[in-house]
């Protein structure tokens, strides 16, 4: 049977319906209620989140979606298809892509 705690905190996001059911507060998930629902369009891999609605980025990712990687530091002429790696654009060379 669903019962509320005896004072609702930071970490009970639900209610108890007319069936005595958990019933989660909208942008919360899991059985618990504890699991907040990110921003649609998050990236589930690169992203994440403490409250619902927003899109925190793990290292080496940037963007509203943090769907975008983050070149070597130091990359001038290049590009990345993952974190922290430089792929040089036609023409350039050497490990910052600066040659």
């Amino acid at each position: 049977a669903c019962e509320l705690p005896t004072s609702q905190n930071e970490h009970s996001h639900y209610i108890c319906d007319d069936d005595g059911d958990v019933k989660c507060l909208p942008g919360w998930n899991g059985d618990l209620c504890d699991v907040p629902k990110c921003r649609s369009g998050c990236d589930p891999l690169n992203g994440y989140c403490n409250r619902p609605g927003e899109c925190l980025c793990k290292l080496g990712f940037y963007g509203e979606r943090c769907n975008k990687c983050i070149p070597l530091p130091g990359c001038q002429h290049g590009y990345c298809n993952v974190s922290f790696e430089c792929i040089c654009h036609e023409g350039w060379d050497g490990i910052f892509c600066s040659e």
